[in-house]
């Protein structure tokens, strides 16, 4: 049995698709966005040498969104053009082709210009009138492209060497140089050009440079460094620039910070978090977009992190809330916060809540009855087919490790008395505590359960240590709490 709920941006898109800076999917439908500011007219004159005929499209983007702007026809001399009365929002757009060939165009305040190149060289041989950030763009990729092929020659010299040979460390104080010559050379055009479009998208995808740190025996010391380049990895980035959200800078930085740069544990992550959120505060389009982006990820359906659900009441509780989150609905806000609210008493480190529910004999059980040292709580229901794979597995367990002081409270949830019982009966789970209510009041609100079966592990102080486990993950988890 599964509950699942899906928030999406409020920005109007239709077909969407998975996109990085250097290409676009051609799964995308037309799409207007209203909530950007644009500056139209939009009129774009394009000539491809040795083309001729076909169809062309404008692609847009919203983070790692696609969304198509306009489509036309290409005449026999590669002649095309692309025609908005409202214009487009700022932001770094693509102009594809059926073949998914493409080249890019960022699209400020200068949106009547044209754009000529060649077939065979498509994104290589552009030459833009009449928009300064596109030029920057490519005058900037064409001083950039021989020191990245320097780079990438010196990279794959380094490859396979012993980091403490004299021909590695030659090799890596000219990777040193060359990375310092193309950082003069951005430093200079961002000098020269320091409030364009171009410098702000430019800027805001450079990581960060750190130096090389040692430890006392002289080993390298890929934890300090790690640490420096976390703690540097937004410095480049303007945070409160919104035109940055319609290219892949935000959404890329978000996901490296979030999912690689950050370990992957509650606490960590709430760290994290807290940290944009309050960077982000007071700009809209980042507070939604991140708030958005967290709690889809960290949707309990969504992550195979062993308590997703404390982000998730995180994120809902602090963020995405009636005076906050001012693009959605009260309903969709409601459903959130009373999904926060199921969560969140059963969260790994709080204490377990008690259960009192009447066993098969029509008795009162409680789990904090129960004289074990280590509870599990297990939630399942008769006809869920992973239920009867987990339970004979959980039987197992439970009669190699009973003497070792293990109990199991059984919850049987959205069944009916009959199915229960015979469920009991023809599992043999006598030996285990269990319990149900058809009205589901002695359990709502105790132990959140999205997908069935659940099992919940509670130590001797009736603390929750573990959920959203396998049987063959139980013991270790006892382990590790009697080692703390």
């Amino acid at each position: 049995m599964r509950f699942f709920l899906f928030i999406i941006l409020s920005v109007g898109l239709m077909a969407c698709s998975q996109n990085d800076s250097q290409g676009a999917n051609t799964s995308t439908t037309s799409s207007e966005n209203t909530n950007s500011e644009s500056n139209g007219p939009l009129k774009i004159d394009i000539t491809v040498e040795g083309m001729s005929g076909g169809s062309a499209y404008l692609i847009g983007m919203y983070t790692d969104q696609n969304f198509r702007v306009d489509s036309v026809g290409v005449d026999a001399q590669g002649r095309f053009t692309f025609e908005k009365e409202e214009g487009v929002p700022s932001g770094l757009y693509f102009v594809l082709f059926p073949d998914n060939r493409n080249f890019q165009l960022l699209i400020d305040k200068e949106q009547q210009f044209s754009v000529t190149t060649k077939n065979n060289q498509l994104s290589d041989a552009v030459v833009v009138k009449g928009n300064k950030e596109t030029e920057l763009l490519y005058e900037t990729r064409k001083k950039e492209n021989p020191i990245n092929n320097s780079l990438n020659a010196v990279s794959a010299q380094m490859n396979g060497l012993d980091k403490n040979s004299p021909a590695y460390e030659d090799l890596k104080l000219q990777q040193k140089k060359i990375l310092k010559q193309k950082q003069d050379m951005l430093d200079e055009v961002f000098a020269k050009h320091p409030n364009s479009f171009f410098t702000s998208f430019k800027r805001s995808g450079q990581n960060p440079t750190v130096g090389d740190y040692y430890k006392e025996d002289g080993t390298e010391d890929n934890i300090k460094k790690l640490y420096e380049y976390r703690k540097k990895f937004w410095t480049n980035v303007d945070l409160t620039d919104e035109r940055l959200i319609r290219t892949p800078v935000i959404s890329n930085k978000l996901k490296r910070f979030i999912k690689d740069l950050t370990i992957q544990n509650p606490d960590s992550l709430k760290v994290s978090i807290d940290y944009l959120m309050d960077r982000v505060e007071n700009v809209p389009a980042y507070y939604q977009y991140f708030t958005v982006w967290m709690i889809n990820n960290y949707e309990p359906n969504e992550t195979k992190l062993m308590d997703s659900q404390a982000i998730f009441v995180h994120m809902v509780k602090n963020y995405h809330t009636v005076e906050k989150a001012t693009w959605s609905t009260p309903a969709e806000t409601g459903g959130l916060q009373q999904r926060a609210d199921e969560m969140k008493l059963s969260l790994v480190g709080l204490q377990g809540p008690d259960v009192v529910s009447t066993d098969q004999y029509g008795n009162k059980k409680s789990i904090y009855e129960m004289d074990q040292d280590y509870i599990v709580v297990y939630m399942y229901n008769p006809d869920c087919e992973h239920c009867q794979e987990e339970t004979p597995k959980l039987m197992k367990f439970y009669n190699e490790w009973k003497q070792n002081g293990l109990g199991v409270f059984a919850i049987a949830i959205d069944t009916d008395d009959t199915k229960w019982k015979n469920y009991i009966n023809s599992n043999r789970l006598q030996e285990w505590t269990n319990v149900y209510d058809p009205t589901n009041k002695s359990i709502y609100g105790k132990y959140f359960v999205d997908v069935t079966p659940e099992i919940y592990l509670l130590n001797p102080e009736r603390k929750i240590i573990a959920k959203n486990l396998k049987t063959h993950q139980i013991i270790t988890m006892i382990e590790q709490d009697k080692n703390n």
